[in-house]
């Protein structure tokens, strides 16, 4: 019984106070550290801890750092002095250093009227949690009591292992946690009253003392209450997922954009409406349901009725420039180059702007990183591609940065670059992207503002995430981000004036005269040069091999370049050529059982 009623009592409290419809308000406008003199810690670091105005300078550039040459011992913290009287509840926003190590992601907020008191003579407020996402990213902390103490110490808790912290800038503003008139709680009446009435009064009961009459008089007034009762958190998320929606609908001609006329105005009107609803905080779970459902679904095919990409179309693929990220405000850390601070060297390529081709990337002799463009009678399979220049006339050979997409069925395509004949292939979920013929799916939607995210799954419809822009070498990976903003944003572009006209079954792979390699192709494969074996036939222990011009999709075949009696076993310094073979289009994706 007692194990039913702490169960009970729980979720009574917390269904309670959702009914209240607890609103949590932010008073940017009102800063509560105005002066450096408000800050102190016993444990700035010796070298980067000896201005703590840079936490006020609005400088990402600037920052304040604890010991980190082992010269204080404690737990190291930075307080704050409060000089407004009067503020009942806070949050802590900083700004991370530009910096991708050792972020802090873990606070504990203790209160003091002592200065100089020790940890234990101080008063538990919070704990806060903020986890890293990128350097230099602003957070703002849930907000938390400062029940009129003097001092607000911040602990730094939880920091890849290490004792100190290092952020940016630092500020508190006042915060209230407010009650809607209207609330569930009041519309329902005495269903919520009688619950807390029980819940008030079992709140002076000893859990010991706890009476069969308890937990029934508990238990009742927890089942009514819940007939009724109706959590708004998954309505309210779904508002907030799509209330922008509308403002990333871009006319344009291209992937990514809508047509001239293109309205978002069911979705509109299906959120003003639910926003109604949910303000007069009489819900049913059918009409949340339903409301929920209906945003969503809208949302996707606001999002299905952009310009897509189309078969007999060359396309580029860039990186959004950084015009966009001036205009729409986002974070520009992830694509942003990386300089080293003693050279003046980029040691990293900005992203901005560049297009996708199939290239190399090369130290220089300042050991910044360059990307070159490859030779693409060299390319072989395996080759990686990068983010290479913001001008396709920049190009020697354009048909380098040209990929089209192979429509394959269950709205997944093949790219295939231009140049090579290649397809792109995904290595994993967080692996690289290089050219085979063993192609990855991919899916294409738009996200707003004429932006692409390119999703990729491979033969049997495992998920491998998104086409990412990593910024290390300007490689293409995959990775997690689908936003505008991200890394994985792309602007997709149609190649002008160009035919297709493009047989391109040919592709190159380094072969060694004389090696005996065992290959298996999704796609149809032939030799231009040497020689290929499949399986004729099995008998039982015995595979019967016969010469085959053109192996089939998904059957394994042995391949010699050169005649079999030149057959070498120790091929590690034998030089390999780049020998051609063709490929088909056709394209298996069920496994071979034989």
């Amino acid at each position: 019984m007692l194990a039913q009623y702490d169960s009970i009592m729980t979720h009574a409290q917390e269904n309670l106070e959702i009914a209240q419809d607890v609103q949590k308000k932010v008073y940017t406008d009102q800063p509560l550290i105005t002066d450096v003199d408000q800050f102190s810690s016993p444990c700035s670091d010796s070298d980067e801890g000896q201005h703590l105005e840079y936490l006020l300078d609005n400088n990402v550039e600037t920052f304040w750092h604890s010991d980190w040459h082992n010269q204080y011992d404690g737990d190291h913290y930075l307080q704050v002095e409060m000089m407004t009287e009067g503020v009942e509840n806070a949050v802590m926003q900083f700004t991370r250093r530009n910096h991708i190590w050792h972020n802090i992601t873990g606070w504990a907020v203790y209160g003091t009227d002592d200065p100089d008191a020790l940890q234990d003579g101080c008063y538990h407020l919070a704990d806060l949690t903020t986890p890293y996402a990128n350097p230099a990213e602003t957070i703002t902390t849930e907000i938390f009591p400062l029940n009129g103490y003097k001092f607000i110490r911040f602990y730094f808790t939880e920091n890849e292992g290490k004792k100190y912290a290092h952020f940016a800038e630092f500020q508190m503003y006042k915060a209230e946690v407010l009650h809607s008139e209207t609330c569930q709680y009041n519309v329902m009446g005495d269903l919520a009253t009688n619950l807390q009435a029980i819940v008030d009064e079992l709140q002076d009961v000893e859990r010991d003392d706890i009476t069969i009459d308890n937990f029934t008089a508990l238990k009742t007034a927890y089942d009514a209450f819940m007939q009724k009762f109706v959590d708004p958190t998954a309505l309210r998320e779904a508002i907030e997922s799509v209330k922008d929606v509308a403002s990333t609908i871009v006319v344009g001609t291209q992937p990514g954009y809508w047509s001239e006329g293109s309205s978002a105005a069911t979705l509109t009107n299906t959120i003003e409406a639910a926003k109604t609803y949910d303000a007069a905080g009489n819900y049913t779970q059918a009409q949340s349901d339903k409301y929920i459902e209906d945003l969503n679904t809208q949302a996707d095919d606001l999002y299905a009725s952009a310009i897509g990409v189309k078969e007999g179309k060359w396309y580029y693929l860039r990186f959004a420039p950084e015009e966009m990220y001036d205009t729409y405000g986002w974070a520009k850390s992830g694509a942003n180059a990386v300089i080293n601070e003693d050279t003046g060297v980029a040691t990293t390529p900005a992203l901005f702007g560049k297009y996708l081709v199939v290239s190399d990337a090369v130290r220089n002799e300042d050991n910044g990183t360059e990307v070159e463009e490859a030779q693409a009678e060299e390319v072989g399979v395996g080759q990686t591609i990068h983010f290479f220049v913001p001008e396709v006339s920049d190009i020697q050979n354009a048909d380098l940065a040209k990929f089209r997409f192979i429509n394959v069925g269950d709205s997944a395509f093949m790219m295939q670059n231009k140049a090579t004949g290649m397809f792109l292939k995904a290595a994993g979920s967080t692996g690289q992207v290089t050219l085979s013929v063993h192609p990855t799916l991919f899916d294409v939607r738009a996200i707003g503002y004429g932006l692409n995210v390119v999703s990729a799954r491979n033969l049997t419809g495992s998920k491998q995430n998104y086409l990412h822009a990593q910024l290390a070498n300007n490689v293409l990976v995959t990775w997690n981000a689908y936003t505008p903003g991200s890394n994985s944003a792309m602007l997709i572009e149609e190649a002008e004036n160009v035919a297709n006209d493009f047989t391109g079954e040919e592709f190159r792979m380094r072969i060694l005269d004389g090696k005996m390699y065992a290959y298996c192709f999704p796609l149809e494969i032939s030799a231009v040069e040497g020689q290929m074996w499949g399986v004729e036939k099995i008998e039982g222990t015995t595979i019967t091999l016969s010469k085959v011009e053109t192996a089939q999709p998904g059957r394994p075949f042995l391949y010699m370049k050169g005649k079999p009696e030149n057959y070498i076993t120790d091929a590690t310094d034998a030089d390999y050529d780049m020998t051609v073979f063709k490929h088909g289009y056709k394209l298996t994706t069920e496994p071979q059982t034989t």
